[in-house]
């Protein structure tokens, strides 16, 4: 071999190192970018649950009660002898 295809054989070498390992760090970028999709997605979901459960709360509140609901009357808290 002659001295430039031994230069052009170390820049491919180096050319390859160099592919590889940022191959390796596109990798765990997408698998924190998936674990934070993931996180987000959960998160997501929590505070669309939260808000249905403050829109059904909220419409309890407002006085209209399920069937099935015990409504508290006062004579519910006298004290019997």
């Amino acid at each position: 071999m002659d001295p430039i295809e031994v230069e052009l054989l170390k820049a491919a070498r180096d050319l390859r190192t160099m592919a590889q390992s940022r191959l390796q760090n596109t990798i765990a970028e997408i698998a924190d970018l998936e674990e934070q999709l993931h996180q987000l997605r959960s998160q997501r979901d929590g505070q669309l649950d939260a808000d249905r459960r403050l829109r059904d709360t909220s419409v309890l509140t407002a006085g209209s009660y399920p069937e099935n609901t015990y409504r508290l009357r006062s004579s519910d808290l006298a004290v019997r002898t």
